[in-house]
């Protein structure tokens, strides 16, 4: 999934939507983040990334067998480029914690599951070149980060499987991410 548009916009975006999570958060009505789970919700968080991932590197098998020695080598010495830190750590903290807050937190709170999940693949099609493919994997990644936040009773649980996803993405998959 190729994005259409450069890397400033998605931190345009991400700043948009954490704006309207503070000035909408009166609104919000579960807690956000659960103090007695803390470790199960990282766990979990990071064991679904992972599945996610391997969902999507199946699907996308040949292109991750192709560039995955190339994109190893690129990212071996990460910090010799500070905009490959930025792209591959930055990033996806940024993308997990605005989206989850907003989508999540806000937007399941106003709405409800279903509304906030059609939404969360809506918008995530808008900004992708390959519209149902990216509206279709994305509500379904929308669903499983719902139910992480409904089992677990926090957003760290989602925020975690969202970055470690995203992480996992960016690095394996450089070229099917927008270049910053």
């Amino acid at each position: 999934m190729k994005r259409t548009n450069n890397g400033n916009g998605t931190t345009l975006v991400e700043a948009v939507l954490l704006i309207f999570v503070i000035i909408l958060s009166k609104y919000i009505k579960t807690p956000l983040f659960n103090q007695n789970n803390i470790w199960i919700s990282i766990a979990l968080g990071l064991l679904i990334g992972f599945m996610l991932f391997l969902f999507v590197a199946f699907a996308h098998r040949k292109t991750l067998r192709a560039n995955v020695h190339r994109n190893l080598s690129e990212f071996h010495y990460p910090h010799k480029d500070s905009k490959k830190i930025d792209k591959l750590i930055l990033k996806p903290i940024i993308i997990a914690v605005s989206e989850e807050l907003f989508f999540r937190g806000l937007i399941y709170s106003l709405a409800g599951f279903w509304i906030g999940n059609i939404l969360f693949a809506v918008l995530h099609a808008l900004v992708f070149t390959d519209k149902f493919l990216t509206m279709l994997h994305t509500f379904v990644f929308g669903i499983v980060f719902t139910l992480l936040y409904l089992v677990t009773g926090s957003l760290l649980a989602p925020i975690v499987c969202h970055w470690f996803f995203t992480f996992l993405r960016i690095y394996y998959f450089p070229s099917r991410v927008q270049e910053s």
